[in-house]
């Protein structure tokens, strides 16, 4: 569809998710600089602090891992810096930080729900739109029973009503290795989720590689959505398992979801979140090359702008 074909009024804008520099530890200002250059507004990454990746070191099945990426106290404090300081001096903004924690761990519950208050606390001095949030243990018969999905829901709403008095929209992911993985999990939580606090990001390659068609999740639960991120993935039609899942992920345009109906649902809805375009490594290319790639591909191939509005959440 090329842009003028559009006849629902866009609501959201698109960010850029900085992941593909951030996977090979590039500087935050080179991702930014370049987001900004390709015409988006606004960008999403990564908390970061090393609670988040010891989750991902115990819980995602990436492949071989290397040494623990911890930040320093004070690393963790510039970095925040930097993120609140890249619309004054690079032109975009952040839309969204994302973070990782088991959620039912009774051990580590609130030292998480500490460090996610404070995350809110942070989003909403720099102007964002929303928290997005994985994790949470992976499909097991140990967590994934009623009282596991109500637990689970639960800590996900206690965050939500903190980030509803700051303003801030919550947001979970469900995303490979988590508690959340394809729609089996996903409509059992959502039949317990309290969605006036707490709502869902939809990922549509996350969803698409473990054999969850995103459309039809788009379809049920785009009211409950605060963000959706555009992400592509190639599988043969077969779901896959294991590090094939992370391997699957690739540009824009180049894989086999189908991103036009999509695109209508949430014009047709009038959905007024934040959207993010995402992909974690690129092929054959750099991180630079693939951004302006996938901009020039959202406009051009899906007939968006990139620097629509963004509703934000109403403060509760």
């Amino acid at each position: 569809m090329a842009a003028n074909d559009t006849v629902a009024e866009q609501r959201f804008e698109e960010g850029y998710s900085v992941t593909s520099w951030e996977l090979v530890r590039r500087p935050l200002i080179e991702a930014l600089t370049c987001i900004a250059e390709a015409g988006f507004p606004s960008f999403t990454t990564m908390v970061s602090d090393g609670w988040m990746w010891d989750y991902s070191r115990q819980y995602m099945r990436t492949g071989t891992r290397g040494a623990p990426r911890n930040l320093r106290d004070w690393e963790m404090l510039q970095r925040i810096g930097r993120i609140a300081r890249a619309g004054r001096e690079v032109g975009v903004r952040p839309i969204s930080l994302s973070w990782h924690g088991e959620f039912v761990n009774p051990m580590t519950w609130e030292t998480e729900r500490d460090i996610m208050s404070a995350v809110l606390h942070v989003l909403r001095g720099v102007g964002a739109h929303d928290l997005i949030l994985s994790g949470g243990p992976p499909p097991s018969p140990d967590t994934h029973n009623p009282d596991g999905y109500r637990l689970f829901a639960s800590r996900l709403a206690e965050i939500g009503a903190i980030g509803g008095e700051l303003g801030i929209g919550v947001g979970y992911h469900p995303h490979h290795d988590c508690f959340v993985e394809g729609r089996e999990q996903l409509d059992p939580l959502m039949d317990v989720l309290d969605t006036d606090a707490v709502g869902l990001c939809i990922d549509t390659a996350h969803l698409y590689a473990n054999g969850t068609d995103p459309l039809g999740v788009v379809r049920d639960y785009i009211d409950h959505a605060v963000h959706i991120q555009f992400k592509d993935a190639r599988t043969g039609g077969e779901p896959l398992a294991g590090p094939a899942r992370y391997r699957a992920f690739c540009e824009l345009g180049t894989g086999d979801i189908e991103f036009g109906p999509i695109r209508d649902l949430m014009l047709e809805r009038g959905f007024d979140g934040a959207v993010t375009l995402e992909l974690d490594r690129p092929e054959g290319k750099t991180a630079e090359q693939t951004c302006h790639d996938n901009a020039a591909w959202a406009r051009d191939t899906l007939g968006l702008e990139l620097g629509a509005r963004v509703v934000q959440p109403a403060a509760g």
